[in-house]
């Protein structure tokens, strides 16, 4: 699995009922030493495979000239984010590459300000869902491309049951894009949409997410992410 791909997910892929909410960080903490673990089933035309991810919320640094707020994955990579009155972005990581650690520029916006029932705001993801590498085809089939996203708050009230527990006025955020391309011989010409569904808990940050990449091709037809929290520590 992809872990890092993963983490993009759960990251761009990581506020109370009424009309406009109070605090808007309250939807994704940010202070030190906040730790979750996710249980994340992938799907793809390779099988079903699951996976645990954990990240922990550590002090600020200063990156580029600018404070950011930092969460750790279980491997090491440090995350970075930006919050100001517009919005909450993830703008890139931190990984080790060898004896040095490389920052890999990557922002997209996470939350647009303020957050309440009905805001919209636009983004762009890659698909990595979309891939086939076994047998009878003895060459490894993917499509990744550029998908643009129209992302909007469609509730700041909803109630949703993961292993962790149950979380009540959650905000459902949904993005949904779609794009024609040519995939080349094996695929050929077809609409490829992506469809994906978080909800977010007040205090606690993203409780689960469903990601679903879909074409109109049966050779590879869709890919689906499931990330689901099981552990919050404060």
């Amino acid at each position: 699995m992809n872990i890092r791909y993963v983490s993009c997910l759960i990251i761009t892929s990581l506020q109370l009922a009424s009309c406009s909410i109070e605090s808007n960080t309250n939807y994704f903490p940010l202070e030190e030493g906040l730790t979750w673990r996710y249980q994340v089933t992938k799907t793809t035309r390779d099988g079903v495979r699951q996976q645990k991810y954990i990240y922990t919320s550590l002090p600020e640094k200063i990156v580029n000239k600018e404070t950011v707020a930092v969460r750790q994955s279980v491997d090491g990579t440090l995350l970075y984010y930006r919050d100001t009155e517009e919005g909450l972005s993830y703008i890139g990581k931190e990984i080790q590459s060898g004896i040095e650690r490389e920052f890999h520029e990557d922002e997209h916006l996470i939350f647009s300000y303020p957050l309440k029932n009905g805001s919209q705001w636009q983004d762009i993801t890659l698909t990595k869902l979309l891939v086939k590498t076994g047998p009878p085809q003895t060459t490894n089939f993917k499509i990744v491309v550029q998908i643009p996203l129209e992302i909007s708050i469609d509730s700041t009230d909803d109630t949703v049951s993961v292993p962790a527990g149950e979380f009540h006025h959650c905000i459902k955020l949904t993005k949904k894009g779609a794009e024609f391309i040519d995939a080349g011989n094996y695929i050929g010409r077809t609409i490829v949409r992506v469809k994906e569904t978080s909800w977010y808990a007040p205090g606690v940050g993203l409780v689960k997410s469903i990601r679903e990449e879909t074409t109109e091709k049966k050779a590879l037809d869709k890919g689906q992410l499931v990330i689901e929290l099981e552990l919050f520590e404060d």
